[in-house]
């Protein structure tokens, strides 16, 4: 108490109330808690214990508390804290909030890690406590072997104590463990010796309890008559469930007494959970009534099943040996930790050494590289240069042939007229000249070949493509494109075709665009142009 008082001198004054009222009147503790503002709560020491204390009041004063966001505060906290008192305490409710939401391996662990506190500290009483709470866990997951364990620790503390009532309450947890043990003798005597004890100091629950504990005893035990008595007083009493009925009923059944067991049959059918269903079973076929037999005991057999289900999933893996496994477990990793602490320090500044050397190399190659890639680069521009400007003199070459070629008609017809300059003959001369060049234009297959290969080089083959798209045309229309291309009037095309009427002309023309229209050709819109 002195070291309890020492470690709460520096907490808020209404906590240190509400834990010091907290066993004998813990109504008024959670009074007092629940007038505390828990926001205006700003040390995290104080918020620590308000967690503490407001789980432990709202369990005292048997209001369930499923969520464990508040007491894992102080859980958290106490972990890290010099107060092994309060550790184990916030443990210990965080395994009863746990229990509560039915998460029993979390709910065990915090148990054990409480109990193995209380233990150190040496203190008895939450020796016991906490020893019942594990005890309730593997009762609840049908560990009957370890529930047995914990329930004479949590008797023999209370008895070393001789604390009542919770000496007289350990007794009653105690039958029921051997009971569902199988140690059915030693159940029953202690449920014997528990009702001598209520006998001088009465407790109707626990008096309900022992008598239970005998009476399903007794049906282990196929002592059904023995066993009416127990039950019919406990069914009597305003704490009886619809299971204490089920077992009577099953008593009534297989002591002849069928009328009586159909009609509590009858009135919890209802209910229908894995005892009013065997009851019925059993009902039916002492009746005779075997189809409503079978279908009873199929719907037994289905909740059998899920409840066996639902126990091989519950997997605690926190059991003691393995609770105190792992425990050992984490010492002998803090010692491997410390051993090793150098190792990973020296470990950690070679790759951290290794990992600069590689940057560098890394750093050192991709400048090497992109000194490589440049000069690549360079000596790539040069040659495309090269080629450019092979391709400029090439085109240019082109140009100038092309120039004299179209210079050499106008030399002509300069030449003639000079030469007939003023005369009637001149006018004769100069129309010879234009009408050659038209033949030549219209009738030299020669002539109008170099034409397109001329416009291929200079117009990326467009008349190359065009023959290719258009396969099937006449020579007529393969000239009126080429005269197109070149951008000949349709007067002159007219003269080129030598065709009397310009309208020809427009006609072919019209009837080339719809065969390239209706070709597949991915030019036909260059083409098209072209003619327009």
């Amino acid at each position: 108490m002195a070291c309890l008082a020492a470690c709460s001198r520096h907490y808020d004054r209404r906590l240190i109330t509400a834990e010091s009222v907290m066993t004998e009147h813990p109504d008024s503790a959670l009074a007092i808690l629940q007038a505390i503002d828990s926001t205006s709560i700003s040390s995290e020491k104080d918020r620590a214990l308000f967690a503490l204390l407001m789980t432990q009041a709202l369990d005292k004063n048997h209001i369930n508390v499923t969520d464990d966001s508040l007491i894992t505060i102080a859980a958290d906290y106490y972990s890290h804290q010099d107060d092994r008192h309060r550790d184990m305490l916030a443990h210990y409710y965080l395994g009863r909030v746990h229990f509560n939401a039915a998460d029993y391996p979390r709910s065990l662990l915090s148990m054990h890690n409480a109990h193995e506190t209380a233990t150190d500290i040496n203190d008895k009483f939450w020796c016991a406590m906490t020893a019942k709470g594990c005890a309730a866990v593997y009762n609840a997951t049908f560990k009957t072997t370890e529930a047995l364990i914990y329930s004479h620790i949590e008797y023999d503390f209370f008895a070393a104590l001789k604390l009542q009532p919770y000496l007289d309450q350990s007794m009653s947890e105690l039958a029921q463990a051997h009971l569902y043990y199988g140690d059915y003798d030693r159940s029953i005597d202690l449920s014997r010796q528990l009702l001598d004890t209520l006998a001088i100091r009465p407790d109707k629950t626990l008096e309900y309890e022992a008598k239970k504990n005998i009476g399903q005893t007794l049906i282990e035990q196929d002592k059904y008559t023995e066993a009416v008595p127990y039950l019919e007083y406990i069914c009597k009493t305003d704490m009886a469930s619809s299971q204490d009925s089920s077992f009577l009923g099953l008593v009534y059944s297989r002591t002849g007494q069928l009328e009586k067991a159909q009609k509590i049959s009858d009135a919890i059918e209802a209910h229908k959970d894995l005892h009013s269903y065997y009851l019925k079973y059993d009902v039916s076929k002492a009746n005779g009534s075997l189809t409503d037999a079978l279908t009873a005991l199929k719907s037994y057999d289905s909740i059998a099943s899920l409840n066996l289900n639902e126990r091989i999933k519950t997997d605690l893996g926190t059991s003691v040996i393995g609770y105190y496994s792992y425990k050992n477990k984490l010492i002998e990793n803090d010692i491997q930790l410390a051993k090793f602490r150098m190792i990973i320090i020296l470990i950690i500044g070679v790759i951290v050494l290794t990992i600069i050397v590689y940057i560098a190399l890394r750093y050192y190659r991709k400048q090497k590289r992109q000194i490589s890639e440049s000069m690549l680069i360079a000596e790539n521009m040069k040659e495309i240069l090269t080629l450019k400007e092979h391709e400029c003199s090439a085109a240019q070459h082109s140009i100038r042939e092309l120039i004299n070629t179209k210079f050499d008609l106008f030399d002509n017809l300069f030449k003639a007229y000079y030469e007939s300059q003023h005369s009637t003959s001149a006018k004769k001369h100069i129309s010879n000249e234009v009408q050659r060049i038209i033949d030549t234009l219209s009738s030299d297959s020669s002539t109008a070949l170099q034409l397109e290969q001329d416009i291929d080089e200079h117009c990326s083959g467009i008349m190359s493509h065009f023959r290719h798209d258009m396969p099937n045309l006449k020579v007529a229309d393969y000239r009126l494109f080429l005269y197109s291309v070149l951008g000949f009037s349709t007067t002159a095309i007219s003269l080129f075709l030598k065709v009397d009427k310009i309208n020809s002309v427009y006609d072919r023309k019209k009837r080339l665009k719809i065969k390239i229209k209706q070709s597949e050709s991915g030019r036909k819109d260059e083409y098209l142009q072209y003619l327009n």
